[in-house]
């Protein structure tokens, strides 16, 4: 890392970097002050003490139709219901907070002093109008958050140009690259898996566990267990997912506590050979119907 740093900060490399882009834990959030530091800790996804403010959604909104508008449900998984959380139980904290923003926008802010979010970082949210590109109005007003406090939502293809004269002082080689903003940590995974359209569908194996398909245009209906991410004005990310799957293996070895002889992975093949489950990863609770994270 520092010899990347070190380079950066030579113009050796000037005219040759095109651009820099990064990707971004989805529906992470930070708030941030009026002076650019962060006001709250990054809240995750897995985060699900905003279960009873999902179950207040459901009570006044018709989910059904806001999935079917923002391809997301009412889930703690989304900022709608950790958002109104933060009001509720943070109301001093939430009422300091300037600006609303994902990980990866709040590194390009301490970077280049503005940000932008990318569409797919937006939708994550579950606050997009999936259809329009534009933030939802009827989610923001029941989270109790303004539209100028939400990022800039730009495609890929719109990358940030307006960089301060003192980045480029700071960074002579990346004096005329562009900056992408910050997309989702799961459409970049089916990029770099190159599912990049309706014949290939990713799986991912990791913190939590997702099944996503790339399609072209903006689906008509989504069905109920799925969510349906706008990555740009053209493609959409179809697909279904469980939060835990890396803990699965922590929460054995804790719960069960093997001895140090044990082979984990056989006991891992025979489970494998089982008729039936012997648990569900729900340790963060069901990301599809459920209301934890």
């Amino acid at each position: 890392m520092q010899q990347i740093i070190t380079a950066l900060a030579t113009d050796r490399r000037a005219g040759r970097i095109g651009g820099v882009a990064l990707d971004t834990f989805a529906s992470s959030l930070v708030g941030v002050g009026a002076d650019r530091r962060a006001r709250t800790p990054c809240f995750t996804y897995a985060d699900s003490r905003c279960a009873a403010q999902v179950a207040e959604l459901r009570r006044q909104l018709d989910e059904r139709v806001i999935q079917q508008r923002t391809g997301c449900r009412l889930h703690a998984s989304y900022l709608t219901a950790r958002l109104r959380w933060l009001r509720e139980t943070m109301p001093d904290t939430f009422r300091s907070v300037r600006h609303w923003m994902s990980l990866g926008e709040y590194i390009y802010l301490q970077i280049l002093g503005l940000t932008a979010a990318g569409t797919s970082t937006a939708a994550w949210t579950g606050m997009l109008d999936r259809r329009t590109g534009q933030w939802d109005q009827e989610l923001l007003d029941v989270c109790g958050v303004r539209e100028e406090q939400l990022s800039e939502v730009r495609d890929p293809d719109q990358p940030i140009t307006e960089v301060d004269a003192a980045v480029r002082r700071r960074w002579p080689a990346l004096a005329g690259a562009a900056w992408f903003p910050a997309v989702s940590d799961g459409f970049s995974s089916n990029m770099g898996a190159g599912a990049v359209d309706e014949s290939a569908v990713a799986a991912s194996v990791a913190t939590s566990g997702a099944m996503r398909v790339l399609v072209h245009g903006i689906p008509e209906e989504i069905p109920s267990g799925l969510w349906c991410y706008r990555v740009d004005g053209s493609r959409s990310l179809l697909g279904g997912a469980v939060n835990d799957v890396g803990r699965v293996v922590s929460w054995l070895q804790s719960t069960v506590r093997f001895l140090p002889e044990d082979d984990f992975n056989l006991i891992l093949a025979a489970a494998r050979q089982a008729s039936t489950p012997l648990v569900l990863p729900y340790f963060s609770g069901e990301r599809q119907h459920g209301l934890g994270g």
